[in-house]
């Protein structure tokens, strides 16, 4: 790990590069466009789809109106 970094901040950017490789994403400072949602969704496996699904049973759709 990079001296004078916090470890949080040194995952994140870890993690959004492994992102950016495998062509789900791509970042820059202060922002972060999915490229290829699919694969994005595939990778997170259960960590998405599940949570969003209970947050609309519970508490209604979120988001723009026309992605849900």
């Amino acid at each position: 790990m990079p001296r004078g970094r916090k470890p949080r901040q040194y995952a994140q950017t870890v993690t959004l590069h492994i992102l950016e490789d495998v062509g789900a994403i791509r970042s820059t400072r202060g922002l972060i466009k999915v490229i290829n949602r699919i694969k994005l969704e595939d990778l997170a496996g259960d960590a998405y789809g599940v949570p969003e699904a209970e947050y609309r049973k519970l508490i209604g759709r979120f988001g723009r109106p026309d992605a849900n």
